[in-house]
């Protein structure tokens, strides 16, 4: 029996490469992000994460392999880039070559909903019990709007192929239809259906406020000798995943069910409690908690905001034009026990603009979620004109126990902006106080000066330091880069230069008795000067960005230079390049500026570079200098002058000068078209001293460079595809990877802490080793 099955394993491997498939297209792409960026199989360990757009907008993965069983069912997400998409499964169990889009080889469906803040298609493969074991093609499509078919050919989308091993049905099965009922806020009773193959040691259980499946190895929560359990000792408010097996033997476990989810009811909180809005799904309110319209502008609502001292999602009041606002939120009931002192914490903002619309907030607590019972105030603050998040906390003693409700009162005038608030808490008042209004100044290449507002008390054993160059904020147990400061200002030397720092400060009260840490403040150290050769390629930017220690300034009122894309439309230029856009009114008049040289007087320098335009009807200008710091009046020493750039071709400039004295200098490109024109393109800028052999200048050129450096899962190439292949080696030359055809993006986070050795195998033949540390 089991030479049998080999051989038709065996035969169906070999008939289904040896069929030929159509080849799916998408008229449109997916470019737009209508994409399969990642397609993930928890209960299998499969994963196949950040694959972006494809090529043509399909992509053969029939390299990796798929392992699953007939008569299962598995849970599987796919990630998009853009909403409303529609994600089909099919399996080719005839080997045929065709791909039938219905039942059975039509194996899935699904649409995308947003999770988080994020396009994810969930849904189950269900592969057929009567499925003859062997290896299979599986393809997943994915089109915006309307249902993919297998060989499709308009609209938006991508499509992938898999190889797919199909094993046989396994001899435990897993129950099915598993629910929750009973729900309060502490407990609940799941059930389920019986498997069709009656186990003989009963059920387990595993349940998780993640919906990460749990895989043969996962330690099970409970255990059942019945169709049901009951959880208890859960967290009010909170959503809960499940899943059960069998347990057929002591041996033999069935896969997990299908995931099961429910929520817990709201109930009376307890102290610490906090609300970040991170589990909301944008513009909805956290579970348990109320929003309150006390006027007739409009409500508080959550919001994504990533900037200005808000990362993630956040409570926002957005104004009215004709009504003021007077609008509540308020948190759940929370215990409180009275002449107990307590701190309210929490963030809040203006919005960022040239103009500054001043908003108004109130906080205050009560023994309902009404406006009427907010009777104890906290902190009214009537003119907020800052956008960057401001953290403030306040102390106070309820004379009685009982539940109490916090409220966050907008009361700004109709025709205002915006208000943010963020990250509450509520705790009892900690023995030390953190320090407050964390900021840096001095900032030079190597250094910055950080200071603080002293807490109150101010703590006896001074103040810890902690800084990176990450934004993860240290935990009680994180040693500090700097302890025992007394004062509220410290200068923290030897830092990297153009390098973005955290930096976090705590109170030492006692020996035992340390505070929570500060908010963060961060800060980027400035650039250094460099020595030649100087080489800038764009190729390190993340597009629209200007690379590191660059800067544009902007002398009129046009657009900016920014870094774009390869333009097609000029043929020669090769990878990322700088553009000037046009502006349909305004003429252009901006610069981009290198970093600072060090030049020599006496000694003739060359400054090479590429620059072009698009179009034959539209006439672009540049001009080219060199001076002594970053700004147009400065650029007192011409280089070139081009008037009329209208040939819709790439020109290669080389020039040679010299500088009237030693010094720090700065070399300008300057775009001076006339409004509506189009675009104009510059590449490749490099700049040696004169009698630097050619080959030299060839070799710099063509080094890559991998970042970040330090790093911590992902290590990018400079230009992926100059690489045919990478080998990553330890210190004692172990070769620990290697990597064929990769792309820019290395993901090494496997690796352990330590220095690694990084091969770079050339297109060309050529070789290069750069170290590397993982953090």
């Amino acid at each position: 029996m089991k030479k049998i099955l080999l051989v038709n394993l065996l035969m169906a491997g070999v008939v289904s490469y040896a069929q030929t498939y159509c080849i799916p297209a998408f008229a449109s792409g997916c470019s737009g992000g209508d994409q399969i960026d990642s397609f993930i199989i928890p209960s299998v360990g499969f994963t196949h994460q950040g694959t972006g757009c494809s090529t043509d907008a399909y992509g053969d993965f029939t390299s990796m392999t798929i392992n699953l069983n007939a008569g299962l069912n598995y849970d599987f997400f796919v990630t998009h880039a853009f909403s409303n998409q529609n994600v089909r499964v099919w399996i080719d169990f005839n080997n045929d070559g065709t791909f039938d889009d219905a039942d059975p080889e039509l194996v899935a469906s699904g649409t995308s909903t947003n999770v988080n803040g994020d396009n994810v298609t969930q849904s189950t493969i269900i592969i057929p019990a009567t499925v003859t074991p062997g290896t299979y093609r599986m393809r997943i499509g994915d089109r915006y709007s309307s249902q993919p078919i297998p060989c499709n050919l308009l609209g938006y989308g991508e499509a992938h192929d898999y190889t797919v091993i199909i094993g046989a049905a396994p001899s435990c099965l897993a129950p099915s239809g598993v629910t929750a009922a009973a729900i309060t806020p502490n407990s609940a009773q799941l059930s389920w259906t019986a498997s069709t193959t009656t186990p003989g040691n009963g059920y387990e259980y595993y349940y998780s406020t993640s919906n990460t499946s749990p895989t043969a190895t996962t330690a099970a929560s409970g255990a059942s000798s019945t169709l049901s359990a009951n959880l208890s000792s859960l967290t009010a408010a909170t959503v809960y995943y499940v899943w059960v097996r069998s347990v057929c033997s002591a041996t033999d476990k069935s896969a997990w069910s299908q995931q099961a989810t429910f929520t817990t009811a709201c109930g009376i909180m307890n102290v610490p409690y906090v609300q970040n809005f991170e589990s909301v799904t944008v513009p909805a309110l956290p579970l348990c908690t109320e929003v309150v319209n006390d006027g007739s502008g409009n409500e508080w609502e959550t919001y994504n905001y990533n900037d200005y001292g808000f990362t993630g999602k956040t409570l926002r009041y957005s104004y009215n034009y004709s009504n003021a606002a007077d609008t509540w939120f308020f948190t759940p009931g929370i215990n409180l026990t009275g002449g107990t002192s307590y701190r309210i914490k929490y963030k809040y903002a203006n919005s960022s603009g040239t103009t500054v619309y001043p908003e108004k907030l109130k906080v205050a607590y009560g023994v309902s979620a009404t406006s009427a019972d907010m009777t104890n105030p906290l902190a009214d603050h009537p003119d907020i004109v800052v956008s960057t998040a401001t953290s403030n906390f306040v102390d106070f003693t309820p004379t009685t126990t009982g539940v109490y409700y916090f409220g966050f009162n907008a009361y700004s005038d109709a025709n205002m902006n915006q208000l943010y608030v963020d990250d509450i808490k509520v705790e009892v008042t900690p023995t030390c106080s953190e320090p407050t209004l964390v900021t840096a100044s001095n900032i030079t290449t190597a250094g910055a000066a950080v200071s603080w507002t002293a807490a109150t008390p101010v703590p006896a054993g001074g103040y810890d330091i902690y800084y990176s160059t990450t934004n993860t904020a240290p935990t009680s147990t994180s040693t500090p880069n700097f302890a025992g400061i007394t004062g509220t200002t410290y200068s923290i030397p030897s830092l990297a230069s153009n390098t973005t720092y955290y930096v976090w400060v705590r109170s030492v009260c006692s020996t035992s008795d340390k505070s929570a840490w500060s908010e963060h403040s961060t800060f980027t150290t400035l650039c250094s000067t460099t020595n030649l050769p100087y080489i800038v390629d764009f190729e390190n930017a993340t597009v629209p960005n200007l690379p590191g220690c660059t800067e544009d300034v902007n002398a009129g009122s046009g657009n900016n230079w920014e870094t774009d894309f390869e333009p097609s439309s000029v043929p020669g230029f090769s990878g990322n390049v700088l553009r000037y856009g046009y502006d349909y009114i305004d003429p252009a008049d901006a610069w981009f500026f290198t970093q600072g040289l060090n030049l020599t007087a006496g000694v003739q320098y060359t400054i090479s570079y590429k620059y072009g335009n698009n179009s034959t009807s539209y006439t672009e200008k540049l001009k080219v200098a060199f001076g002594t710091s970053k700004d147009a009046s400065a650029m007192t020493n011409p280089i070139a002058d081009y008037p009329s750039i209208n040939d819709k071709t790439l020109h290669e400039e080389s020039l040679t000068f010299t500088v009237p004295a030693t010094g720090i200098y700065y070399i300008g490109f300057n775009a001076y078209s006339d409004a509506n024109q189009d675009n104009l393109y510059l590449d490749d800028i490099n700049v040696t001293n004169a009698n630097l052999a050619v080959s030299e200048v060839a070799q710099k050129k063509n080094e890559l460079t991998i970042y970040p450096n330090p790093f911590t899962d992902v290590l990018n190439i400079s230009d992926g595809k100059k690489v045919k292949s990478v080998l990553v080696t330890d210190v004692a030359g172990r070769l620990l990877k290697t990597i064929d055809n990769p792309s820019s993006e290395l993901h090494l986070g496997d690796l352990k802490q330590g220095l690694y050795f990084v091969t770079l195998n050339m297109q060309d033949g050529s070789k290069q080793t750069i170290k590397a540390i993982k953090k």
